[in-house]
């Protein structure tokens, strides 16, 4: 072990800066070192001298892995039992765990490290709340530049993606931004703020904590001008070739078993050949753009590391890269649709939806959910399910020094994980002020120092539970055993089982085949459920399921 994390808890000046990037609904099989074919060469050449987290998983959706990363309480704890934006239940209105936004009482990882001596710094989407006490100045950030909202345009007109929050947020240390440069993209401003308050720590004592969450690449998919035709044609073949793509190279690259066949492609899903030319053009496009709007954040990530390389912060840095859900496969319009024929109209009417305008300022176009599947091999389903294709990510480690585990591990981790090995490497509190009112919440994960060490193989036992729980998806993980049931669109009659170790697809069901095990499983999610604060939703009319379906 090098000497800068060999005591950290001792020695005050080897405590390690602490750099936490997260992107938006990237796909585990986006960059090139996970299987796809869109350049990434900065995060690739992480994962070559890092460690590359093969098992790690996030929330379903994006706000509730913010709040898990933001406290280590799981996300019912945290206030954000169920998203912002989606109605609640009758039952879970005004009730603890669902306010929408962090709880005000919980202090934050933020917070905790400062205590410890660190310098705090935050840029990019926020997602934990939009009122003055909800903002990252008043989390333990001391310097911040965010976007409030889950999304919104990435240029400067500040066009907001959902009826409740027509135009963006953007706050710079608590102050409201009326007025983005004319010249503003979200990676590249996001990028140039981190860089900025790295540049000031160059002569600071104090390590740093840096929390730099990218917007990229959520729709509505977007890249400057030149950025443009970066992938023209590259998926005019369809989605099936691209799911065949990836599957022939990640069995190349050892992810998928050298033998393994091609599973079919999603019934769900309307063949490539059953769209119109029309459909097609769009849907190719779609998936061009999100092609270029990933190449160009890790181009911002590569200047991001270039400018800690160059204030001498790279070395002695713990960066931690992950996506805050698994692929997305929403369909943007229903989102409209939902708040009624009026919103409906004033979506078709605030946007210019041509072909030739799309990823131009004022497109608003996601991904064509037939691409999703292709992005998760060989895991099932996408973000908002709790199904492994909703909840496994890409994630990258470098620990600090010249003597972290590299390579790849399937050990199992999570974002509740993170909080306990930053509060790890960051020692013993040192200033802890007095906090009425507030509560330091528990830690549900543990610290991945050991594994990242080389002094332990895995981070948790068989015997640690963890689970999931979002609109009506539930799911637990124990050991290689997972327990998953889902509401419409992709409803189970009931809880479904299965072995990872075998079945990373969750293909094969075994509730029937295992009845211990499946009891086992259920009365841990039930523990979880308790433990948490799950409030199972009562409704009187069920709301539409999440949109997904259909080309752009």
């Amino acid at each position: 072990m090098s000497s800068l994390a060999a005591s950290p808890a001792q020695d005050g000046a080897s405590r390690p800066n602490i750099l936490l990037v997260v992107v938006d609904d990237l796909g585990f099989n986006d960059l090139g070192a996970t299987g796809g074919e869109i350049a990434t060469p900065n995060l690739d050449a992480l994962a070559q001298s890092s460690v590359l987290m093969t098992d790690f998983h996030a929330a379903p959706t994006c706000s509730l892995t913010r709040s898990m990363l933001m406290t280590g309480a799981d996300n019912h704890q945290a206030g954000l039992g169920t998203m912002a934006e989606r109605p609640k239940a009758p039952n879970q209105r005004d009730q603890p765990g669902y306010q929408g936004r962090l709880d005000e009482r919980l202090v934050t990882i933020a917070e905790r490290l400062q205590g410890r001596g660190y310098a705090t710094f935050m840029a990019g989407k926020w997602h934990l709340g939009s009122r003055p006490e909800d903002d990252p100045s008043r989390k333990g950030f001391e310097d911040s530049f965010t976007m409030l909202q889950g999304g919104a345009s990435h240029f400067a007109d500040r066009l907001g993606i959902t009826p409740g929050a027509p135009q963006s947020q953007w706050r710079d240390n608590g102050r409201e931004v009326t007025q983005l440069p004319e010249n503003f993209f979200s990676s590249t401003a996001i990028t140039d703020r981190a860089l900025a308050a790295i540049d000031r720590h160059r002569s600071d004592a104090r390590p740093f904590f840096g929390y730099v969450a990218y917007t990229a690449p959520h729709w509505p998919l977007q890249v400057p001008e030149e950025w443009l035709d970066r992938y023209r044609g590259r998926y005019d073949a369809g989605y099936e070739a691209l799911w065949r793509e990836r599957h022939e190279r990640m069995k190349r690259l050892g992810f998928i078993p050298a033998d393994a066949t091609l599973p079919p492609f999603p019934s769900y899903l309307r063949k490539w050949d059953e769209l119109t030319p029309e459909q097609r053009r769009v849907a190719a496009r779609s998936m061009e753009l999100y092609a270029a709007m990933v190449e160009q954040m890790d181009q911002q990530i590569g200047r991001l590391f270039a400018g800690m390389k160059a204030a001498g912060k790279y070395d002695d840095t713990l960066i931690v890269f992950l996506s805050d859900n698994g692929a997305d496969s929403e369909n943007v319009r229903a989102i409209w649709a939902r708040a009624g024929e009026d919103k409906a109209r004033e979506f078709e009417a605030k946007f210019d939806f041509s072909l030739e305008n799309m990823g131009r300022p004022r497109s608003f176009v996601s991904v064509a959910d037939g691409w999703a599947p292709a992005r998760t091999l060989p895991a099932r389903l996408y973000k908002g399910m709790t199904t492994e294709g909703g909840v496994r990510v890409p994630a990258i480690i470098k620990y600090p020094g010249r003597d972290g585990l590299t390579g790849r591990t399937r050990a199992f981790a999570s974002v509740l994980d993170l909080p306990p090995t930053f509060l790890e490497l960051a020692g013993e509190a040192q200033r802890e002020q007095p906090r009425p009112g507030r509560v330091v919440p528990e830690q549900l994960g543990r610290s991945m120092v050991g594994l990242l060490t080389r002094s332990t193989p895995r981070v948790h036992g068989d015997d640690y539970a963890m689970g999931w729980e979002l609109w009506p998806n539930k799911a637990l993980r124990k050991g290689d055993w997972k327990l998953v049931r889902l509401g419409p669109p992709h409803k189970t009659a009931d809880w479904q089982l299965f072995d990872l170790s075998k079945d990373p697809a969750e293909a094969k069901d075994l509730a029937a085949a295992e009845p211990e095990k499946l009891r086992e499983m259920i009365s841990a999610y039930d523990q979880y459920a308790a433990r948490v604060g799950v409030i199972e939703p009562e409704w009187e009319t069920p709301p539409a399921p999440r949109a997904a379906g259909g080309a752009n």
